[in-house]
């Protein structure tokens, strides 16, 4: 029999797809630790494919099974053992994983919540002045739709809080900077709305909930975050003076300054509202000090353009992707392949719908009981019952 190119999907493949988008996640931010400002869009491709990787977590028909033994086979083995009744370990931490789940979306929608009742709660006008600087900022970007500026005494720095238009909420304490500063922060905002940061935020808030557990989805929520405050400021600076850098790096610095006072509020206060602002997000308040000369460095590189996208770059995305491509064609299973007499054991046992011998285009043949894989055949072992009975399997590529 052969059959068309049709995807599987399986525990198997579920943990496959898991362990490649750690790895994908864990091998962006090393590069993203060494990466300079040319190196950041090869990056963001391969974070984009490492969420990819987590969200079809598919088998294709021909793909390599590679055997962990050791701990990965004996977690497996214990997950099948009933722990209370007849509920498994497996269906516990299915559970618990849900749970936790729930929990972390309900914690988001208070904080989305959070955001808008900070809008909802501020009535004040803003002067003619901010006004003024808040159209010659939207002006200036070239934005077309018109949001809402809000001057507030509740926040220490300014963010954006607009998915559909730009409305920008700004700490009252700013008021009396600069209009050369005021117009820069205001500008930042405004680009986060404008390049849709919030939208892509949120997208990763939400995998950050489904998979709370996995620590390299809070490493994907930092660098996706660094590069949209990177991207921001690139926008921000671009043609401006010495002087006027020196500007937005004041503001940079009060931003960074009053968050860390912000930050220490809210723990005395318990509050659990967070809100994306400049250069902040939760998971990176522990690394903040040692980006922020990293940041600055990154900005001043860009905007005097010492650094140009070369061929470094490219040869890293091309990598990239073989990677993410590669990544299809292998499955990890758990154990060592069973003995001659387990494989005659389960096979006295076995189903006709569900047991079958899969030869691949390089002509191996490789077993599956009870869709279990019982390791490859010899072709000799075709001319033997049950495996003479047996019906195989021609994988090829549909063209």
């Amino acid at each position: 029999m052969t059959v068309a190119w049709q995807p599987m999907f399986s525990e198997f493949s579920v943990f496959t797809a898991f362990l490649f988008f750690a790895s994908f996640t864990v091998l962006c931010y090393c590069l993203f630790r060494k990466a300079d400002w040319h190196m950041l869009w090869a990056l963001a491709l391969g974070l984009v494919l490492s969420v990819m990787r987590c969200l079809f977590p598919i088998e294709i028909p021909g793909a390599r099974n590679i055997r962990l033994p050791g701990f990965f086979s004996d977690f497996f083995r214990w997950s099948k053992v009933p722990i209370w009744g007849n509920i498994s370990l497996f269906q516990f931490l299915l559970l618990l994983w849900a749970i936790g789940t729930v929990v972390c979306l309900c914690l988001l929608v208070q904080n989305f919540l959070g955001c808008f009742l900070i809008v909802a709660r501020e009535d004040s006008v803003p002067s003619r002045r901010m006004s003024t600087l808040y159209e010659e900022a939207l002006q200036e970007l070239g934005c077309q739709k018109k949001g809402r500026l809000i001057v507030s005494s509740n926040i220490l720095i300014p963010f954006s809080i607009g998915y559909f238009r730009p409305n920008v909420l700004f700490p009252r304490i700013m008021e009396n900077c600069s209009d050369e500063r005021v117009r820069l922060a205001l500008k930042h905002e405004i680009l986060h709305y404008m390049y849709g940061d919030l939208w892509i935020s949120m997208v990763v808030k939400v995998l950050r909930c489904v998979l709370w557990w996995n620590p390299a989805v809070y490493l994907l929520y930092f660098i996706v975050d660094y590069l949209s405050e990177l991207r921001c400021d690139s926008r921000v600076c671009k043609g401006l003076r010495s002087r006027q850098i020196v500007e937005y790096g004041q503001v940079l610095l009060f931003a960074y300054q009053k968050q860390s006072e912000q930050s220490r509020r809210d723990k005395k206060k318990k509050k659990f509202l967070h809100i994306g602002v400049i250069g902040q997000s939760e998971e990176k308040k522990s690394m903040q000090d040692r980006e922020v000369n990293r940041r600055f460095d990154q900005i001043r590189k860009a905007v005097r353009g010492e650094q140009k996208q070369n061929k470094i770059s490219i040869v890293v995305a091309v990598v990239i992707c073989i990677l993410f491509l590669g990544s299809y064609t292998v499955t990890f299973q758990t154990g060592e392949f069973p003995s001659e007499d387990e494989v005659g054991m389960a096979i006295m046992d076995y189903e006709d719908d569900s047991s079958y011998i899969m030869r691949r285009p390089d002509r191996t043949l490789e077993l599956f009981i009870n869709h279990q894989t019982y390791g490859t055949l010899s072709p000799e072992k075709l001319k033997e019952e049950p495996y003479a009975s047996m019906l195989i399997v021609d994988v090829y590529r549909e063209r």
